[in-house]
């Protein structure tokens, strides 16, 4: 997804490798049509993780203390949840000051930063579920609240992405000024 800086330019951010030429793959255009850009970056590793995890579906915003980029972040493949063929529920953080370095954040989804439940889902009323897939991460600022959208599958175990999925729609609750 799209943010937009304040000269106009248009910045998008795809899909996050290991490539030493374009870890993040960012373009920059001046409008949709294009041309775009590659525009050079760098991620570094931080106390939250190392930058060897691939990432996908990145939803890039500018807030009060920088850029952040939301994304679908691969989860290890020794976890015994989610069941194969899924893609897991990583939900992963990345944050920058100028677009071109960015820091490796916390996962982001579930009320944990471990990668086990970045696929459980506390529903109101105190029922619990177990997602096998969550992507396409996307933020909405409505009126003073923010919303988190994502593409999610499951709760049961033989269910992925590829059969079901559904649009999952979470209130975030924030301190103020983040």
């Amino acid at each position: 997804m799209c943010a937009t800086v304040p000269n106009g330019t248009i910045i998008l951010g795809t899909r996050r490798t290991n490539s030493p030429e374009y870890p993040t793959w960012i373009g920059h255009a001046s409008s949709p049509a294009g041309p775009w850009t590659p525009l050079k970056t760098q991620v570094l590793p931080t106390a939250a993780g190392p930058v060897s995890i691939s990432e996908e579906d990145s939803f890039i915003f500018r807030g009060p203390r920088g850029y952040h980029m939301l994304t679908h972040r691969s989860t290890p493949k020794n976890q015994t949840w989610p069941p194969h063929p899924s893609t897991g529920c990583g939900g992963g953080h990345l944050y920058s000051e100028d677009l071109r370095t960015w820091y490796f954040g916390e996962d982001v989804f579930g009320r944990s930063a471990e990668d086990a439940d970045q696929c459980d889902l506390a529903l109101q009323g105190g029922a619990k579920i177990k997602l096998t897939s969550r992507q396409r991460p996307t933020v909405l600022d409505a009126g003073g609240r923010r919303y988190l959208y994502t593409g999610a599958s499951g709760p049961a175990a033989a269910v992925t992405e590829y059969q079901h999925s559904f649009t999952l729609v979470q209130e975030i609750k924030t301190q103020k000024g983040v």
